[in-house]
């Protein structure tokens, strides 16, 4: 499964989600994972995922050949019409990902939602954690991630790990095929 994590816009947190899914498909479902997969190497099927930070023109390229594209989006939302307008691929397998969610932002999500006709099955929240934000700052997101599973973590860990579980879900769901094909 090929997976590629594609930001509207720099700095919204594209990378830290990306390393939030890895450390979780490691530490939940117990897959091996793999960054930036090459279509040519053929060792690339070793990995039962494989995870591409679309951040320059090659990588971008990734997105024509992925499983399923992840969206990195953010809230308030800006640029979406950019994205429809310019880009084809958000008619392709997609799940829509907003990153530093915070519960009291679900108004926009929903006229986020309405306005750009999402279905509700394809959008994921991840919410902001500041005990994240720091270990994905220090390199240290699988340890996080394990910790709130051995220790229970507080109740912002607790909603954080959930998220996440949902997040696996969907992109599991999309990106193996189970889930309708194609988005918009």
């Amino acid at each position: 499964m090929q997976i590629a994590f594609y930001g509207i816009a720099r700095q919204i947190g594209t990378s830290a989600n990306m390393a939030a899914v890895v450390a979780g498909f490691t530490q939940y479902m117990k897959m091996p994972v793999t960054w930036n997969w090459d279509r040519e190497n053929s060792s690339m099927n070793k990995h039962v995922v494989c995870l591409s930070d679309c951040k320059n023109k090659l990588q971008k390229e990734q997105i024509n050949h992925c499983s399923l594209l992840v969206l990195n989006l953010i809230l308030p939302q800006s640029g979406m019409e950019k994205i429809y307008l310019e880009h084809s691929f958000v008619h392709r397998n997609v799940v829509f990902l907003i990153g530093k969610y915070h519960p009291n932002q679900s108004k926009e999500l929903e006229e986020v939602v309405l306005k750009y006709r999402i279905d509700d099955s394809r959008i994921c929240t991840i919410p902001y954690n500041i005990r994240f934000q720091k270990a994905y700052e220090n390199g240290t997101v699988l340890d996080y991630i394990r910790s709130c599973r051995k220790t229970g973590g507080s109740c912002e860990d607790f909603l954080f790990e959930k998220h996440l579980k949902q997040v696996i879900k969907k992109i599991l769901i999309y990106g193996t095929g189970k889930g309708e094909q194609s988005y918009g």
